[in-house]
């Protein structure tokens, strides 16, 4: 049976390895840290993207199929945009999240206009 991750690190986040010494988390690379996140932000963006436009296909390829299959197995990825976990990342790089939100809902009715002409 698998663990929680709550239950596991709370097992194993004070457990001692001999020899092993760790730098506190003010040590680590910052820099590093917040382009994890911008990346975070740049493959949600794109996976909205291709939703999107998947949503405006009646026929869709077979890989496409595929990829959207495996995209919304555990839930609508778009939903990240509505969360607070969103705009944690958005606070830590420095990114307004309403500014995101506003240019992807754009882009969703310059799609929309293209669908229809």
């Amino acid at each position: 049976m698998a663990m929680a991750t709550s239950d596991f690190l709370d097992r194993y986040v004070d457990f001692e390895i001999d020899g092993r010494e760790t730098d506190s988390i003010e040590e680590h690379d910052v820099e590093s840290c917040r382009q994890m996140y911008l990346s975070i932000i740049e493959l949600a963006v794109n996976d909205y993207r291709f939703l999107q436009r998947m949503a405006g296909q009646e026929r869709k390829p077979r890989y496409d199929r595929k990829k959207l299959r495996q995209m919304t197995e555990d839930g609508d990825p778009r939903e990240f945009f509505a969360s607070r976990w969103f705009e944690e990342v958005c606070n830590y790089v420095g990114v307004q999240p309403q500014l995101i939100r506003e240019r992807l809902e754009d882009e969703n009715e310059e799609l929309a206009r293209e669908l229809v002409a």
